[in-house]
């Protein structure tokens, strides 16, 4: 089997195994109250990367080789670091003013906001195989987002607010910048992936750092004793990110703890795998194949009982056939014309019937000689 393709597995089952062990995390009571840190959850992912250099420096640094192209620079990763910093705080506040369909199906445009920073930037060049596979992914998106929006809670009884929209837009650029600076990174200089991620890790865990002291202090005053984006303590203390109380709930029981360090654990490793899969092809297959994580969540959790647990929708699975379908298309894993297959059923099967009539007619050639 091709390598890329046992990357983009990888890559597909550790950001899945993530996204789903974020999901229960969030859907957990912990000391009685559920688990809602969005903030300390993207420290924790800043920590993840920040594990990959101790990695690489343990097992990887002696074995470096004399490189060819310059060396990638520490400073140089504050680009990609900066821009993953930004996007996820912008993201935590579109979500507050956005209900959750329109946040979804808008979130899906990623795909497109890429393609055109991999065509102006990284001279990306788009066949029809890859227009099909975008188009049968984006439609995908839509049908999901759509089925969502009969199963709205009071919690997302929310207007579609224009500055919501506005930071969603800017935080899907700021990915974009991100994975495709990556992108030009992994090709223009030498740096083993997990010394890039862990240097993206280091930036983070200290900028990020900083922010969660000031968001300790930072009191929030919710409405009607609910708040969509401030965190509340045992006490009713509402912040807008309580640091201390979230490691609090964390160390309240084994297996908590257990979850944290695996969610550390996988996002280390889908950072990492996504930085192979970028350097392998680029940074539009990456988003593709992460894109194509949401069936394999959605899968699980309507197979496992839980908090988490989905209800089946048909213009749900409608709408993940057709993700799965344009991400095969689009990687040209599989034909994107169905015709193309039925053409070719029946050359072989004229070809067949061509070599038995050619069989036969040397039995009769050969039966008349015998008989002469």
């Amino acid at each position: 089997m091709n390598i890329v393709y046992i990357m983009m597995a990888l890559l597909i089952a550790t950001s899945g195994f993530s996204t789903i062990c974020l999901k229960i995390q969030n859907s957990t009571y912990m000391l009685n109250i559920l688990f809602f840190h969005p903030f300390f959850q993207t420290f924790m992912m800043f920590v993840a990367q920040l594990f990959c250099y101790f990695v690489y420096r343990l097992y990887f640094k002696q074995n470096e080789e004399t490189y060819e192209k310059e060396k990638l620079t520490f400073k140089q990763a504050f680009i990609p670091a900066f821009c993953d910093l930004v996007s996820s705080a912008m993201l935590n506040f579109s979500l507050t003013m956005l209900s959750g369909s329109v946040f979804q199906m808008l979130r899906g445009t990623s795909i497109l906001i890429n393609v055109i920073f991999s065509v102006t930037f990284n001279n990306k060049i788009l066949y029809k195989v890859h227009k099909i596979g975008l188009f049968a992914m984006f439609s995908g998106i839509l049908l999901i987002a759509i089925s969502n929006t009969f199963k709205e809670t009071p919690r997302d009884d929310r207007n579609t607010d224009f500055w919501g929209i506005f930071l969603l837009y800017c935080s899907l650029v700021m990915t974009a910048v991100q994975i495709n600076y990556e992108e030009y990174a992994m090709k223009s200089y030498e740096i083993h992936p997990l010394e890039f991620v862990g240097f993206q890790g280091i930036w983070g865990f200290f900028i990020f750092g900083i922010l969660l002291m000031i968001f300790q202090n930072f009191q929030c005053y919710p409405i009607n004793n609910e708040s969509l984006l401030c965190t509340v303590n045992s006490d009713k203390i509402w912040l807008l990110e309580n640091t201390i109380f979230a490691i609090q709930q964390i160390f309240s029981r084994i297996d908590f703890i257990l979850l944290a360090i695996i969610i550390i654990i996988f996002t280390a490793l889908y950072n990492y795998y996504g930085l192979i899969v970028t350097k392998m092809t680029s940074s539009l297959e990456r988003t593709v194949v992460v894109n194509c994580r949401a069936v394999f969540v959605w899968v699980f959790f309507l197979i496992c009982p839980g908090p988490a647990h989905e209800t089946f929708k048909f213009l749900q699975l409608l709408g993940y056939l057709l993700i799965v379908y344009g991400g095969l298309i689009f990687n040209e894993i599989i034909e994107y014309n169905l015709f193309t297959y039925l053409r070719r059923i029946n050359q072989l099967k004229f070809k067949i019937k061509e070599t038995k009539i050619k069989e036969g007619n040397e039995k009769d050639t050969e039966l008349s000689l015998i008989k002469n």
